[in-house]
């Protein structure tokens, strides 16, 4: 390419992120990159995977124990990031319809403590935190059919931090039909391998079989297969495990500020380009 059509390559690309750093789109437009962004994570999704809690009574689901995969944080509150928050509540309505019995939230910190001296929770936490409060707001149901329902539930139902004999905590619930649950923080994960290793210690220690795993549709191609091969180097022939589908994926519509929708955008971006080669990687040490 010659010198003078390269340097006018880069000047026009430098215009156009110039302008949408200023100019970044509202909340309420649709535009096409987003729109292939969403297909590429599509690409990488379990074409098996299962709907769950979408029709009260209507699905034959059941599961021992459902396992929400980490994933960052949000830099100024640390709660759980709009990607996040879909991961957890795809699990905690299954749970909420009794397609799913108990639940795993799967990861640790990064940066123990940030520049201001507040101490960052790990992933499991702010996971729980957030599914708490997603059972504290979740709607009554009446008639027939709500009484396979568990929900709402109030934290005061929850009993305080006990510690399992991997070191993980964990609390025993009572939803309102009565029923006890166990919901479980583990707390120790850095990567989807260790996610799917140190959820199984859980699992096994409880002899829970049927796994639902909760996470990002450009995360489950690898996550499923990180799991499977966990179950057979450890011969666990009885645990079976299924994907849950993201029917309501966060999209970068719902930021209401621009310059977030942007970040999220390139962030989205950045992960499924890593996911690629986090799947080369895994399938270089056979972890998959």
């Amino acid at each position: 390419m010659p010198l003078w059509s390269l340097t006018l390559s880069v000047l026009f690309l430098s215009l156009v992120i110039g302008f949408y750093a200023r100019n970044p789109p509202i909340a309420q437009e649709s535009l096409p990159l987003e729109r292939v962004l969403a297909k590429a994570h599509q690409y990488l999704s379990d074409p098996e995977g299962v709907i769950i809690g979408r029709k009260l009574g209507g699905n034959q689901n059941r599961f021992d124990v459902g396992v929400v995969l980490g994933a960052r944080l949000n830099e100024t509150d640390f709660q759980p990031s709009l990607r996040l928050q879909s991961r957890v509540r795809h699990a905690v309505d299954g749970f909420c319809y009794g397609e799913v019995e108990h639940l795993i939230f799967s990861g640790a910190s990064g940066k123990k403590v940030v520049g201001d001296g507040r101490k960052r929770p790990s992933e499991a936490a702010a996971m729980f935190e957030f599914a708490l409060a997603t059972v504290e707001r979740a709607p009554k149901m009446s008639g027939r059919k709500a009484e396979e329902y568990r929900c709402p539930i109030e934290r005061e139902r929850f009993s305080e931090a006990k510690r399992d004999e991997n070191g993980n905590a964990y609390y025993v619930g009572e939803d309102k039909n009565g029923d006890q649950f166990t919901w479980v923080l583990e707390e120790k994960s850095f990567s989807t391998k260790e996610n799917a290793e140190l959820s199984l210690n859980a699992i096994v220690t409880r002899e829970w079989n049927s796994v639902a795993v909760s996470t990002s549709h450009f995360h489950q191609f690898r996550s499923k297969r990180v799991f499977l091969k966990a179950i057979e180097t450890r011969r666990l022939s009885k645990v079976k495990v299924k994907m849950l589908k993201q029917v309501q994926e966060s999209s970068y519509s719902r930021h209401k500020d621009g310059r977030e929708r942007t970040r999220e955008f390139a962030i989205g971006q950045f992960d499924f380009v890593r996911e690629l080669l986090a799947i080369c990687y895994y399938k270089i040490r056979r972890w998959i």
